[in-house]
């Protein structure tokens, strides 16, 4: 046996109510807020695998502006995430930047 804490017992069976209120109005991942609801509306889990992928992406132009010898810049180090993970160098370029002050603070354990 597995002890759950009270309080996830209470969030799930409120969820699991609201799911029967709603009755054809709203999915279950809706209702559990796993899923997106209405139009443009991203769900929670795709969001958080971005924001991993990522916090990823950052930490590796940190790791290769460290320790490869053929990047002498953040840009060559950019370049060569890019290069080496298959994402467009807008995208590492932009995951670096949004997330570059953290991902220095756990590189460099601060």
């Amino acid at each position: 046996m597995v002890p759950v804490p009270r309080w996830i017992i209470e969030v799930l069976a409120d969820s699991w109510n609201k799911y029967f209120d709603v009755a054809g109005h709203a999915t279950l991942g809706e209702v559990f807020k796993i899923e997106g609801h209405g139009q443009g509306r991203k769900p929670k889990v795709q969001s958080f695998g971005s924001f991993r992928r990522d916090l990823r992406l950052a930490l590796n132009v940190i790791h290769y502006r460290e320790t490869e010898t053929e990047c002498n810049s953040i840009e060559d180090a950019i370049f060569m995430t890019a290069k080496l993970s298959g994402f467009s160098d807008v995208v590492v370029r932009k995951a670096y930047y949004r997330h570059r002050v953290s991902m220095r603070g756990f590189y460099y354990g601060s």
